[in-house]
């Protein structure tokens, strides 16, 4: 029996229709605008941290674009075409997302890590600062734009908190680099410590990049994880077990085998139960039973089952 997650109303299309809300212009434009004015602005003040906060925004609005292409094709109804679905598109771009936030931070760390060694980096702090200083208003204010939008809050409130989200962390650290440059610069008119302000903004980049390298390494493994349809990790596999071995032993039947991968929302179970003449199964009526009764259990894990459940009288069948 295939009980595949419904067309409407499943945990899949949840997410996949948050990721269709429209997202907002201005975010969209200003995300852009943002990362272009920092690589300049890293190009003219000689900052590697800039240059790295510019190409890594830039580098997540592409991303962005592509998730939202990705959730549209998942959601298209082509179920002759797909009969099991589209779920792995998702882990797929979720893999090529991190993989390419994974090269940027540690090309940004290495980079950093040698300019260390080779004695600092000359850094217009003037200009740094002043970039510093209109990077933290302008983030604010589109956080600002975005939380206080009647419009926002009736349709499309998901996507636009996320959004409001994102730019309140790039207020925090823009504010942050901000407060670097500005005592770096304090430090550079009044001559103490001379000797340190060269290695600030590669500092800063090693700390940062040594603070964002956990999100695309966790990412990268979930999302192989499910294209290798790999067991679930946690305490999924067991509780599944449990049920299965409870069932397996209120019917007597003889022996149980359960295969189990997660992918998106979906728990994709198969369990092929080995009857014999002391197995409470009579009939269709009665295998149709159980796997009512499998499938209630398993919905309380809080998945989209796709589950498939199969009686044989010979193990060689089930192995």
């Amino acid at each position: 029996m295939n009980r595949q997650a419904e067309v409407t109303n499943t945990p899949i299309e949840d997410s996949t229709n948050r990721l269709h809300e429209r997202k907002p212009l201005c975010s969209m434009g200003g995300a852009i605008a943002f990362a272009l004015v920092g690589i300049g602005a890293g190009l003219l003040t000689r900052s590697q941290f800039l240059l790295f906060d510019g190409y890594y925004s830039l580098i997540s609005v592409v991303l962005s674009f592509a998730s939202y292409s990705a959730a549209r094709f998942m959601a298209a109804n082509d179920w002759k075409r797909f009969p099991y679905g589209k779920q792995m598109v998702e882990p797929l771009v979720v893999a090529i997302k991190h993989a390419a936030i994974l090269v940027v931070v540690l090309g940004a760390a290495v980079t950093a890590t040698v300019s260390v060694l080779a004695g600092g980096r000359e850094v217009a702090m003037g200009g740094a600062v002043i970039y510093a200083a209109l990077s933290t208003l302008t983030c604010f204010l589109f956080y600002r734009r975005l939380t206080t939008s009647r419009g926002s809050r009736e349709t499309g409130w998901g996507l636009t908190k996320a959004e409001a989200s994102q730019w309140l962390m790039d207020t925090y650290i823009s504010a942050a680099v901000l407060l670097a440059f500005g005592t770096a610069l304090l430090l550079q008119r009044t001559g103490f410590m001379a000797a340190f302000i060269p290695y600030v903004d590669p500092i800063m980049v090693l700390g940062v990049s040594a603070a964002f390298l956990g999100m695309p390494l966790k990412g990268l493994r979930s999302a192989v994880r499910e294209l290798l349809d790999m067991t679930p990790e946690g305490d999924v596999a067991v509780r599944l077990q449990r049920i299965v071995t409870r069932t397996e032993k209120e019917y007597r039947l003889q022996e149980s085998f359960l295969r189990v991968s997660q992918g998106s929302g979906t728990l994709w179970i198969e369990i092929d139960f080995v009857v014999n003449k002391h197995s409470r199964i009579r009939g269709i009526p009665d295998q149709d039973a159980v796997r009512e009764r499998v499938l209630r259990q398993v919905e309380k894990l809080g998945f989209e089952p796709w589950l498939t459940i199969s009686f044989t009288g010979d193990r060689k069948w089930a192995i």
